[in-house]
């Protein structure tokens, strides 16, 4: 398949997700409506959309035009039925594109988590293998299970995943983390203040974690590509 990624700010990539899809036999493409590099073929050449993380925010289109844009490429994507993955700004695109809240937290979540998976869920073919487990979350806005939707995790202060029908994932959390890519988000934010000890603490605590993460995460893309080789034959 030919694997679209939705891109934002760079340095934020798909991390150990690459290696994963490439090793599938995929071809991955970056695009990035926030840097102008639309996708380079038609909708309907793809197989799966990644949509990554970034530094806007969902509610920032007067300061991020380029916004407008994405959200009406994403909405097409749900509505063509692709498979698609949201992660941390991704995430909340999908949630208020499907109707939830999302909004500022009363300060930043930042460091190494326990997701707790609730039992009621039942077999998700792509979060299955993602459940409580530590993780990654890094995120000052939150999102809230859209309606209709299936909440797939939590910590106590937010929804940290949930699926809209069969094919759409969000997470706020960031299962595609990579050691080279913590220490390039650190560089960027070490000199903001608010979060300096919350940092701090994540980075001292990053060799005891990343690997388990590293694990988790891994199964997670990979099931989210099984499944979207399972998809049977697609209409978009």
């Amino acid at each position: 398949m030919k694997i679209l990624a939705i891109a934002h700010d760079p340095g934020i990539d798909l991390g150990t997700y690459e290696d994963i899809v490439r090793a599938a036999g995929h071809e991955l493409e970056y695009a990035s409506f926030q840097q102008a590099i639309a996708p380079s073929q038609p909708l309907h050449e793809y197989g799966a959309v990644f949509i990554l993380g970034g530094r806007a925010q969902v509610d920032q289109e007067d300061k991020h035009p380029w916004l407008v844009d994405e959200k009406r490429f994403i909405r097409a994507v749900q509505d063509k039925g692709m498979p698609t993955l949201g992660i941390c700004f991704g995430g909340q695109l999908l949630a208020e594109l499907n109707g939830a809240k999302v909004g500022p937290l009363s300060e930043l979540e930042i460091g190494w988590f326990d997701l707790r998976v609730p039992e009621e869920i039942g077999v998700d073919p792509v979060f299955e293998a993602n459940g409580n487990v530590k993780t990654l979350i890094w995120h000052q806005y939150a999102f809230e299970t859209p309606p209709g939707a299936v909440t797939l995790a939590r910590t106590d202060v937010a929804s940290q995943a949930f699926r809209v029908g069969d094919h759409v994932w969000g997470v706020q959390f960031h299962p595609e983390i990579s050691p080279s890519g913590l220490a390039e988000w650190f560089d960027f934010e070490r000199g903001h203040a608010e979060i300096g000890e919350g940092l701090t603490r994540l980075m001292d605590e990053a060799p005891e974690h990343l690997e388990a993460v590293a694990d988790s995460g891994g199964r997670l893309c990979e099931a989210f590509l099984r499944f979207a080789e399972s998809r049977p034959q697609r209409a978009w």
